[in-house]
């Protein structure tokens, strides 16, 4: 049995060794990488700051769209009943004038009316007087002649 040990002795102390240069192996390796290590992690920290920054700059471009967006729709919705309210008055004013034009045409009408009739009965005047004349120069053609 001692040779057993000795030799399990000799195998524990050569793994031994091998552990212990692959833990400085690892050692060295991890000092190594340390540099790229912490350079990475400062790198991630600042990812994350930007990050949070761009997440911040984003929310408040998104509710400044928002409010643009509110402020424009409000100002179409003012426009739009604006001109609303100009269309309707000057429909108002289009159908005042036209019911005016109307009253005016009817007015010219019975004007013009009257006039014929005025014209009409001054002709039938004029042929009543020219024919009263011819009936005066008639009998005093005939009272001369009697005389």
């Amino acid at each position: 049995m001692s040779l057993n040990y000795v030799y399990f002795a000799e195998v524990n102390e050569a793994c031994k060794r091998t552990l212990n240069e692959e833990i400085i192996h690892l050692r060295k390796e991890l000092d190594d990488c340390q540099p790229e290590i912490t350079s990475r992690e400062a790198e991630l920290v600042r990812l994350r700051t930007a990050h949070a920054d761009s997440k911040r700059q984003l929310a408040q471009a998104l509710r400044t769209v928002d409010l643009l967006r509110r402020e424009l729709n409000e100002k179409v919705k003012s426009e739009t009943e604006t001109l609303c309210k100009k269309h309707k008055n000057r429909q108002s004013d289009v159908q005042r004038l036209t019911n005016h034009l109307h009253q005016l045409e009817r007015l010219a009408a019975e004007e013009s009316r009257k006039h014929q009739e005025d014209v009409e009965k001054l002709n039938e005047l004029n042929k009543r007087l020219l024919e009263l004349e011819l009936q005066v120069k008639r009998e005093h053609a005939v009272a001369e002649r009697v005389n």
